[in-house]
């Protein structure tokens, strides 16, 4: 498997915003939201995504939630438990990042539910909308996510295994609110509006075997955002705010 660095190297040379168009907004949306008195929530943290270490010391708490407690975490805090009974009061949090997870809920309109609750209300401290809902997410229609469904999850646990994950970091994969129409109107249904949500491709990621797999993974995804092409990309990012009741 290619390190971090040939992988850079690479992009660098076949496709240089391969990463830009994958977290750019995710990343410029979630720092203008963190301020000294934010509350984070990290919604299915493992041991804590990579993007909110920066965070650190730099927001009131950052909290993480999973199924599985990690044998060590870089958060202020953690607590096991499922997205669909948080042990959190009525809006307790400024932010919640849930990255990598709507598609593996077994009941997402429930855990989206329990999201949107204890997200603090909108116009709390003076402004004109509530809690932030980033997420991040397999898109279905992608050839990619629809290998995975339709394969065995012992499969896919190999594939990942190839691609240096760990076999406890490899969870079945529900797919049930995975398409841009569904996640809108599940979210929307939680209570939440949509401010903004771009379909990105992250298929270059899965080619990280050697050299050539990954420049071949690095022209495909580039040539994913050819307009024609956009409802096949392989991942969802957005941006969702909590309204008023």
């Amino acid at each position: 498997m290619l390190t971090w660095e040939e992988r850079h190297r690479l992009e660098e040379r076949w496709f240089p915003q391969a990463r830009a168009r994958l977290w750019a907004r995710f990343r410029q949306t979630l720092a203008s939201a963190i301020h000294p008195g934010a509350r984070v929530l990290d919604a299915g943290c493992g041991k804590g995504s990579w993007f909110l270490r920066p965070y650190i010391g730099q927001a009131r708490l950052i909290v993480g939630i999973d199924v599985v407690r990690p044998s060590q975490h870089f958060l202020d805090a953690f607590v096991q438990g499922t997205l669909e009974t948080l042990p959190f009061p009525d809006g307790v949090f400024d932010v919640i990042v849930c990255n990598d997870v709507i598609e593996h809920l077994e009941r997402p309109y429930e855990s989206m539910a329990e999201l949107a609750r204890i997200l603090r209300p909108p116009g709390e401290h003076g402004e004109d909308v509530g809690g932030l809902l980033l997420v991040r997410t397999p898109s279905l229609l992608a050839p990619s996510t629809l290998l995975t469904h339709l394969s065995p999850f012992g499969w896919h646990r190999r594939m990942k295994a190839k691609l240096g994950v760990a076999e406890d970091d490899v969870f079945p994969t529900r797919f049930r609110c995975n398409t841009p129409r569904a996640l809108d109107a599940c979210l929307r249904a939680c209570g939440l509006r949509r401010e903004w949500l771009l379909l990105a491709d992250g298929t270059f990621n899965y080619f990280a075997l050697n050299r050539p797999t990954y420049i071949l993974g690095l022209l495909y995804s580039r040539a994913m955002y050819l307009p024609f092409l956009r409802p096949f990309r392989s991942v969802m990012v957005g941006a969702y705010r909590k309204v008023s009741s």
